[in-house]
């Protein structure tokens, strides 16, 4: 079965199975391949047309296309631990330095058993950190539907004094949005920037993504699919300060399947890749963390992250091995893992 077949039939396969509207990329060797299905429900997002995702015209109720945007949600943390290491390479910051280092003067940072959170720590999920700050859960139900919109960087490290730690930093991977969120106001504010234009200048340029952002401008705007809930009820996009670099970017599928095409090859982002294997924490057997990525098997190893935010979900997955890549994003709430992974696996054979 050729590359077009498998990503157009795992894109039906998933609106069939309840998402409203799917795109889906894969990458075999240097082809590619891009197909969208179901709506992206918005009058102003262009679909696009056929199995070689070529733009077309601009009717909300037609599929999403290579240019339609999505929230990507936790797939940020990818771009987050690329700035890391980007800025690692420049001599910038260790990956065993303390965060301490890189925040104002008199930030209280939580220890354990004397050991300190470092930067790889957070990167890793291994700072003991929980997942969300404690009172996040106490707010109003009216800011549950967009939860981090009023967290600044001030609220943050103003409650990281007052969190405790699950566990010694360094020693059990505990999945964080506050870590990544921290890491990526740390980094930002020892550059002396906001995350925003961090990511742009350490990453996203340099990569060539044109549609990769925090903010959306008016044409973005236009182009941006409505999100669901599993019901099939619109929801509200959400937005992010703070927590900008755990889940606040979106991008399309034409940009994602650049990225993702940047760590196959001999670049930096490829680099990059290879040198996080050297930093794995074990999550358990045959599966690992590593910077931006979960590590899944030795031989012929995987390397996986999704996302998901109030109405979108999204998945990346690549096998440098096999040159294979996959791309899928949603404007719903639903599973889109399993297919991706299942979809690499069958991309696998065709480079093999």
């Amino acid at each position: 079965m050729d590359l077009d077949t498998l990503a157009r039939r795992t894109a039906d396969a998933l609106v069939a199975a309840g998402q409203p509207g799917v795109v889906v990329g894969a990458i075999s060797g240097e082809d590619t391949a891009i197909a969208g299905a179901g709506t992206a429900g918005t009058a102003g997002a262009r679909a696009g047309a056929g199995n070689s995702g070529v733009e077309g015209g601009t009717d909300g109720n037609g599929p999403p296309g290579p240019r339609t945007m999505f929230e990507i949600g936790s797939v940020t943390k990818t771009f987050t631990s690329l700035v890391l290491l980007s800025r690692v390479r420049a001599g910038a910051v260790a990956l065993d330095q303390p965060v301490r280092e890189l925040l104002p003067e008199g930030t209280r940072v939580p220890e354990l058993n004397g050991r300190a959170i470092t930067l790889v720590d957070l990167a890793t999920h291994t700072s003991g950190l929980p997942r969300l700050p404690p009172r996040m859960t106490q707010w109003p139900k009216l800011f549950r539907r967009d939860p981090y919109a009023r967290y600044t960087p001030d609220r943050l490290l103003g409650e990281l004094a007052k969190t405790r730690l699950l566990s010694i930093p360094g020693e059990q991977v505990l999945y964080s949005n506050l870590g990544v969120a921290l890491l990526g106001t740390a980094l930002a504010h020892h550059a002396g920037t906001d995350y925003a234009t961090l990511v742009t200048r350490e990453v996203i340029e340099p990569l060539g993504l044109t549609d990769t952002v925090l903010t959306l401008d008016r044409d973005q705007a236009a182009r941006m699919a409505q999100g669901y809930v599993e019901a099939g009820k619109p929801t509200p996009p959400w937005t992010f300060d703070a927590f900008a670099g755990a889940g606040g970017l979106r991008s399309t599928a034409v940009d994602m399947i650049a990225f993702v095409r940047a760590h196959l090859g001999d670049g930096p982002a490829a680099g990059a890749l290879r040198e996080s294997c050297a930093v794995r924490r074990p999550i358990s057997e045959g599966t690992w963390m590593q910077p931006g990525w979960v590590t899944v098997r030795e031989e012929d190893p995987i390397h996986l992250h999704d996302g998901g935010t109030g109405g979108f979900v999204s998945l990346i997955g690549l096998m440098p091995s096999r040159h294979a890549a996959v791309v899928v994003l949603a404007n719903s709430t639903g599973d889109v893992t399993q297919p991706g992974v299942r979809l690499l696996d069958e991309i696998s054979t065709l480079a093999g």
